[in-house]
């Protein structure tokens, strides 16, 4: 991992899923109901969770990646969540706030990304890294983003278990 990478998960504190499942319901109880399913799966091999201050908690992914540079994560806070990924210092997110009034509407099931976040996602990622995707340098990158980041991570923390491995 590069070192901005190795800074930004060295803000938190490593903790166990059982710690991580109490904060996140505890931290917003909201979301939770979003994500309940991917703490009571079993499967957490490729993902980390650590916490800031008992008010953030961020999973952080072990998936395989391009390059040192990608980083992608999920971080739940009391007022919303947040979906971000990174690669050679360019970056894309999806930022959920409870207050939103579409709030629900993030969470609906979509066929073609899996959810409507995934959906966000990968418009943002099309437009954000579009030079890189027209020169046709960005196979691993897209490898990276569409499959690892956003059907492997995105989906699977958003209570839509699919996996794949």
């Amino acid at each position: 991992m590069d070192n901005q990478t190795n800074n930004q998960e060295d803000k938190y504190e490593l903790i166990e899923w059982d710690k991580a499942k109490y904060l996140a319901q505890k931290i917003n109880p909201m979301v939770f109901q979003r994500v309940s399913n991917f703490f009571d799966s079993k499967n957490h091999d490729n993902f980390v969770p650590k916490m800031m201050q008992d008010d953030s908690l961020r999973i952080f992914s072990k998936f395989p990646k391009a390059d040192e540079t990608t980083n992608y994560y999920f971080e739940l806070t009391s007022t919303g969540l947040e979906f971000f990924f990174s690669n050679q210092n360019t970056g894309l997110y999806v930022e959920v706030l409870n207050e939103f009034d579409d709030f629900e509407t993030y969470f609906e099931v979509n066929h073609d990304y899996g959810s409507a976040i995934s959906g966000l996602l990968y418009r943002k990622y099309n437009k954000v890294f579009e030079e890189r995707i027209k020169s046709g340098e960005d196979d691993e990158l897209f490898e990276d983003c569409k499959i690892n980041f956003i059907d492997n991570f995105v989906n699977y923390i958003l209570n839509d278990v699919y996996y794949e491995e």
